[in-house]
C-alpha cells in the first residue's frame, strides 16, 4: 500500500508539474518515473534488511528482487539503477546460498564471488603459502649458513616477540600506539590512492574472548583480555589492513545510498585489505617481515577454512599446522580458528580475493606509474562489488593496455 501511494503521489507531481511538449519530454518523464519507482524498492531494503535475521533474509531478498523486476522498466532507467538491479540479484543469490547451500564450494563462491572449484581454491591458496614462506627464507635467513629452517625461525619469532604490558597503563598504551600507526601509516602511503577521505575509524578496546580484532561500522573493536594475544611487530599489518589503506578506505560506502554497503562480501573487503599488506609489504623494506607474518596467517587460516569443512583436517590438526608456520599465540589462534565454524569460507573467499586484485594490479602497463593510483581509487570507490561487475566497471575505463578482463561470475 506504501508503494502504491508512492507512485501516485510521483505520478501526480510530474503530471502537474509538466507540460507534455513532444516525445522528448515524455521519455525523460518516463526514465524519471521509472527510477523513482526503482529508488523506492531499493530504499526499503536498504531500510529494512538489516532488521531480518537468518533465513528470512533470503526470503524477503526474493520478495523484493521478484517486486523490483515486476514493477520497473529497466530499459528506462539510469545506469546507477540498473547497477542497483545487478547488485540487488546478487545479494539475494548470495543470501539464499548460505542458507540453503550444502556444498561448501557454494558458499566460498559466495563470499568470493570467484567461481573457482575446491581444487582451484586449495592450489591457488598453497602456491600462495608458498611464495609467503619462500620470501620469508629469503628475507630472514642468513645467505652464509644456507641452513634456513622456518619452524625454527617461526619460534624465534614468537618467543623474542614483545606485547603491551599487562596491567591498564600497558594495555592502553597498546591502544594509543596502533592509532598512532594508522596516522603514520596513511600519511607515509598517501600516493597509494589518487585522493583521501577523512578518516573516522574509532578503536575500542574489549574484554571479548570471542574474537581477537572485530571491525564493524568504522569502529575496531580489540580484545584486551591477554595481552600475549598482541605481538607488538603486527602493529604496522593491523593499521594498514583495517585503516587506510586497507578496509577503512570503504568507510564513506554506507553514505552512497548504495546496496554495495550491505553486501556481505570478505572476498572484496578483507580481500582488499589483504592486498594492501603484500603491496605495501615489498616496499617498506625495513619492516617486511612483519607484513609477511600477517599474511601468512590470513593464508594459513584459509588453507585451514578450505580443509577443516571438507573433513580433510580437524581444528587440532589446523591449529598445530598454523602454531608451527605463524608466530601468533596459541590463543589468538584459537580464536581465529572459530570463524572456520561460524563462518565458512570467509577466510577462503579473503585470500582469494586478495589474489583477484593482485591479477588485477598486474594488468597495469609497467611504464605507467599513473594506472596502479588510479586503480586503486578506482576499486575502493566502485566496491564492494562482486568482482565480475567491478570488472564490467573497470573495463569501461580503459586504464589497461589489454583491456579484455576475464568475466568471474558469482
Amino acid at each position: 500500500m506504501r508503494l502504491n501511494a508512492f507512485i501516485l503521489t510521483v505520478f501526480v507531481l510530474t503530471g502537474c508539474g509538466s507540460q507534455p511538449v513532444g516525445q522528448t519530454t515524455d521519455s525523460s518523464l518516463r526514465r524519471k518515473f521509472e527510477s523513482a519507482i526503482a529508488r523506492e524498492i531499493l530504499s526499503e531494503v536498504r531500510r529494512e534488511l538489516h532488521l531480518l535475521k537468518g533465513s528470512t533474509r533470503a526470503e524477503y531478498l526474493q520478495r523484493k528482487s521478484k517486486q523490483l523486476s515486476a514493477s520497473v522498466d529497466f530499459t528506462q532507467v539510469t545506469s546507477s539503477i540498473r547497477l542497483e538491479h545487478q547488485l540487488l540479484d546478487y545479494l539475494t543469490r548470495s543470501e539464499r546460498t548460505k542458507w540453503q547451500a550444502s556444498e561448501f564450494q557454494e558458499k566460498a563462491r559466495a563470499l568470493s564471488s570467484l567461481n573457482w572449484s575446491l581444487a582451484e581454491y586449495e592450489d591457488k591458496i598453497l602456491a600462495e603459502i608458498d611464495r609467503l614462506d619462500q620470501t620469508i627464507a629469503a628475507v630472514a635467513g642468513d645467505e652464509t649458513t644456507g641452513n634456513f629452517s622456518l619452524e625454527r625461525h617461526i619460534n624465534n619469532v614468537r618467543s623474542g616477540a614483545d606485547y603491551p604490558e599487562d596491567s591498564y597503563r600497558g594495555r592502553q598504551q597498546y591502544l594509543d600506539d596502533l592509532a598512532d600507526t594508522m596516522i603514520k601509516t596513511q600519511l607515509n602511503w598517501h600516493a597509494f590512492f589518487t585522493r583521501y577521505e577523512e578518516s573516522a575509524l574509532s578503536i575500542a578496546g574489549t574484554e571479548s574472548t570471542k574474537t581477537s580484532f572485530n571491525y564493524n561500522q568504522g569502529t575496531l573493536s580489540i580484545s584486551l583480555a591477554k595481552v600475549t594475544d598482541l605481538p607488538m611487530f603486527e602493529l604496522r599489518s593491523i593499521a594498514a589492513y583495517y585503516g587506510f589503506p586497507g578496509i577503512q578506505s570503504f568507510s564513506t560506502q554506507d553514505k552512497k545510498g548504495s546496496l554495495s554497503a550491505v553486501l556481505e562480501l570478505p572476498g572484496y573487503i578483507h580481500g582488499w585489505a589483504g592486498y594492501v599488506l603484500d603491496y605495501i609489504a615489498i616496499r617498506d623494506v625495513d619492516r617486511t617481515l612483519s607484513y609477511l607474518y600477517f599474511s601468512r596467517l590470513m593464508a594459513g587460516l584459509a588453507l585451514a577454512d578450505l580443509r577443516i569443512n571438507t573433513d580433510n583436517w580437524s581444528v587440532v590438526e589446523a591449529q598445530n599446522y598454523l602454531t608451527t608456520s605463524t608466530p601468533y599465540s596459541a590463543n589468538r589462534i584459537r580464536l581465529m580458528l572459530s570463524k572456520t565454524s561460524s563462518a565458512q569460507g570467509y577466510y577462503l573467499a579473503a585470500v582469494a580475493g586478495k589474489l583477484h586484485f593482485s591479477t588485477l594490479r598486474d594488468r597495469c602497463p609497467v611504464e605507467s606509474k599513473a594506472c596502479e593510483s588510479v586503480l586503486h581509487q578506482k576499486i575502493v570507490e566502485l566496491g564492494p562489488l562482486p568482482f565480475e561487475i567491478l570488472e564490467q566497471r573497470l573495463s569501461a575505463l580503459q586504464l589497461f593496455t589489454d583491456n579484455s578482463l576475464s568475466s568471474t561470475p558469482p
